[in-house]
């Protein structure tokens, strides 16, 4: 069986109102390198990490941060001295060097942003659609992940990242909702613009994930 990477629950509003995020530990890639670097790379948006944006080579993606430099762990953009990174990666008289990059991990923040991106996709593709009346996107397939949606008919989104491996999706995605409407019977759950914080929910998601992953299917 496949892997879940991140599942979450989106409302009418396209409010991200719970998201959990599998806790991977993503492989590392370290590469020595001579000046100039054939690699492109860039601040992150938010300017807390220096990323790929060109270049991929030899296990290096595009959308992987640096972690460390000649071995030492960088701090965000700047190496453990203060000097930002990609200063130092100007300058000539610093090479030959080695560089590990890693899949970074998401930020409060950026996962507000996937999000938000993956509501108005939805939205979109069912404007696209030439018969009327259409829902919006069921699966998007990357090279070596998908991202499955399900609406329910008063317009809550579930979704589901997973690897290409997993099948079934439905499944889990139905399990998300019957446990979503055992949330909504809490009388302390008000309306659901609220972020679910719910151990019941919390526990029983995870167990259904790891039933999932397991066999395919959930109890």
């Amino acid at each position: 069986m496949g892997l879940i990477y991140r599942v979450a629950v989106i409302n009418q509003e396209g409010q991200l109102i719970y998201s959990h995020e599998k806790n991977t530990t993503y492989p590392e890639v370290e590469k020595t390198f001579s000046f100039p670097l054939d690699i492109q790379l860039k601040l992150s948006n938010k300017g807390n990490r220096v990323m790929v944006e060109f270049g991929e080579r030899d296990g290096i993606k595009i959308g992987h941060s640096i972690s460390a430099v000649n071995g030492t762990p960088v701090n965000g953009p700047k190496l453990s001295n203060g000097t930002p990174i990609l200063d130092f990666l100007s300058s000539p008289e610093n090479f030959p060097l080695s560089v590990k990059f890693c899949r970074p991990r998401f930020t409060a923040d950026e996962q507000l942003t996937m999000y938000s991106l993956l509501y108005t996709m939805y939205a979109l593709s069912a404007n696209l659609s030439p018969v009327a009346g259409s829902s919006g996107f069921e699966q998007i397939d990357g090279d070596n992940f998908k991202v499955n949606i399900f609406q329910t008919v008063t317009g809550i989104k579930f979704i589901v990242i997973s690897d290409l491996k997993q099948q079934n999706m439905e499944v889990l995605l139905r399990k998300m909702y019957e446990l979503y409407s055992d949330v909504l019977k809490d009388p302390l759950y008000t309306n659901n613009s609220q972020p679910i914080k719910n151990a019941l929910f919390d526990n029983a998601l995870q167990f259904a994930i790891e039933q999932f992953e397991k066999n395919g299917n959930v109890s």
